[in-house]
């Protein structure tokens, strides 16, 4: 009688567990289907233009969003290279993300690994030399100056697009504190 009351009992408890099962999947299910209306709740898709970015230590954020653009800012001639390439990504909030390599002509490098260089070391700049810097409506709060961590990694670039991932540690500037980290993808489109 005992394994007989066990049994039932088992199957009991898995009818509820297979009932409490399914009533979660189904709340998970509209939960999703309610954030996928609302624009602002979904990652970018990164086969179209737009970014999604970690930050974190003294100040977190995510950072995602669809307003992610480069272009060629033509360096001052006493300078160690022709152009630089800034790649803006820019959330709802005014909070950017500057990713830049030094290049010599104002064409896409290619495809590759760009490593932050310590812009303080005794070496200077150079080309292809990367940077970051963090900071909301204009301003600057953190940049990878001081810092040898981090890389931009160009995966693809075509016509008018460029596409890749960023990682490094930032340091606080004159309008910023402590230190923070960040890490993303990007899909951005030229503007001239």
């Amino acid at each position: 009688m005992k394994t007989q009351n066990g049994i039932i009992g088992v199957y009991h408890w898995g009818n509820k567990r297979i009932f409490l099962n399914a009533a979660i999947g189904l709340f998970l299910f509209f939960l999703c289907s309610c954030e996928s209306s609302d624009g602002d709740m979904q990652e970018p898709d990164l086969d179209e233009v737009g970014f999604n970015i970690d930050v974190s230590g003294s100040f977190s954020r995510d950072m995602e969003g669809t307003n992610a653009t480069y272009k060629f800012n033509e360096m001052p001639s006493s300078f160690v290279t022709t152009h630089q390439l800034a790649i803006y990504l820019t959330d709802g909030e005014g909070y950017t993300v500057t990713a830049t390599i030094l290049l010599n002509g104002a064409s896409l490098p290619t495809k590759g690994k760009y490593n932050i260089t310590d812009f303080s070391s005794g070496t200077g700049l150079q080309e292809l030399d990367a940077g970051l810097i963090f900071g909301q409506n204009g301003g600057v709060s953190h940049n990878s100056i001081g810092s040898s961590i981090g890389s931009i990694t160009l995966t693809e670039t075509g016509n008018g697009f460029v596409k890749g991932t960023l990682v490094g540690a930032l340091l606080a500037t004159g309008n910023g504190s402590g230190s923070i980290s960040i890490n993303g993808s990007f899909h951005a489109e030229f503007i001239p």
